[in-house]
């Protein structure tokens, strides 16, 4: 399936995405799952850096306001000078990431910028309990700040919720 989603603010600029469909033996087709995978072939590998352009969820508080044109604000992919990102994180705006597979996590960092002064929550469901914390403070340049986290051997999801005061922008993850 393929599919794309708006980015940088503009009507023109697309992020294309896809997604692999599987035919069961009856000839059925249960619903695609948007994920962060794409067609990679199954879950990514749980370390390394990853671009937080890669979110397959992105909920805010009341709902992301669709809107076209430039000057919109709302939790979003953007670009600038080469640089693909999430920008303009309010209180409660969680990004989602599904599937890695975490062989033995011990920390997880996340570089941010922004006007925010909080902490991001990390959670591997998103209904699920906090097991790292990071906190943002106020910053023009981007800075990485990361967190001892324990997660070992499996197939999990990642989300990063902000909670905090102004907005921030996040630039990316690693896992180490």
């Amino acid at each position: 399936m393929f599919y794309h989603r708006s980015t940088n603010n503009t009507d023109y600029s697309r992020q294309g995405c896809a997604e692999p469909i599987e035919i069961e033996k009856d000839g059925t087709i249960k619903q695609v799952e948007i994920t962060s995978c794409g067609l990679n072939g199954g879950p990514l590998v749980g370390e390394g850096t990853y671009p937080a352009a890669i979110c397959c969820n992105l909920t805010c508080p009341g709902g992301i306001k669709f809107g076209w044109g430039k000057g919109q604000k709302y939790p979003r992919v953007n670009e600038t000078n080469s640089e693909v990102y999430v920008c303009d994180l309010t209180d409660g705006t969680e990004l989602g990431y599904k599937y890695f597979y975490f062989n033995d996590l011990k920390s997880i960092a996340v570089t941010t910028r922004g006007n925010g002064n909080g902490k991001i929550e990390v959670k591997l469901k998103e209904d699920g309990e906090v097991i790292a914390e990071l906190r943002v403070s106020p910053s023009e340049d981007w800075q990485t700040t990361s967190s001892e986290i324990a997660v070992e051997n499996r197939i999990s999801a990642v989300y990063l919720r902000y909670v905090g005061s102004e907005k921030i922008d996040i630039l990316d993850f690693t896992f180490e």
